[in-house]
C-alpha cells in the first residue's frame, strides 16, 4: 500500500480509532487558512481595478459615475473575497481545533474500481473511484493502483472521504 502513502505507525493509531501526529500534520496544512491569502488579494486588486476603470475611466457622460448602483455593487465585489476568505478561515479554525477529536471511521467490504474519463475545456481528464458498500471515494491513478477490483478491503477515513489507511482482507 505504498501508493496510499501511509505508514505501519499510521494503521495502528487508525485501528484505534486516531489520527497518527503526521497524519495531523497533513490534513492541518490541507485546512491552513493561510495559504489562501495570496488568492484573496488578486481577487480584491482584480475587483478594486475594474471599480476603479469603471468608476474613473469609463466616458464623460457622468451617468456611470453617478450610479449609485454601480457603486453599491463595485464596493460588495471587493470585500465579498475578503468576506469568503474569513468565512473560510473561521470554517478551518474550527474543524481544525476539534482535531484531535476527529473520529477515523472504518469501511469494510468489497471495492468497485471504476475511471472515466471528460473533457474539460478540449482536455480530457481521467477521474478514478473507488466504491466500497454505499461509499464513494475519488482517487489518483496511483492510489487507484493500490487496489485490486472485486477483492475485500478495510479502510480507514475521515469525513472528507479522505483514506487514511486501509489493509488488504481477500481476494474474490
Amino acid at each position: 500500500m505504498d501508493q496510499l502513502g501511509f505508514t505501519e505507525a499510521d494503521l495502528r493509531a487508525n485501528r484505534q480509532g486516531k489520527l497518527s501526529t503526521r497524519q495531523q500534520a497533513f490534513i492541518q496544512r490541507s485546512l491552513d487558512y493561510r495559504s489562501w491569502w495570496p488568492y484573496t488579494g488578486l481577487m480584491m486588486l482584480f475587483f478594486a481595478g475594474l471599480a476603479g476603470y469603471i468608476l474613473f475611466f469609463e466616458d464623460d457622460s457622468g451617468y456611470i459615475r453617478s450610479s449609485s448602483l454601480i457603486l453599491i455593487t463595485m464596493s460588495s465585489l471587493i470585500i465579498l473575497p475578503l468576506i469568503i476568505h474569513i468565512g473560510a478561515a473561521l470554517w478551518a479554525r474550527w474543524r481544525l481545533g476539534r482535531l484531535e477529536h476527529w473520529r477515523v471511521k472504518v469501511i469494510e467490504g468489497r471495492v468497485r474500481l471504476s475511471e472515466s474519463e471528460h473533457d474539460v475545456m478540449l482536455v480530457p481528464l481521467k477521474s478514478y473511484r473507488l466504491k466500497i458498500g454505499r461509499l464513494t471515494f475519488h482517487l489518483n491513478g496511483t492510489q487507484l493502483s493500490a487496489f485490486e477490483d472485486g477483492a475485500t478491503y478495510r479502510i480507514y477515513y475521515v469525513w472528507m472521504r479522505t483514506i487514511l489507511s486501509a489493509g488488504f482482507i481477500s481476494a474474490d
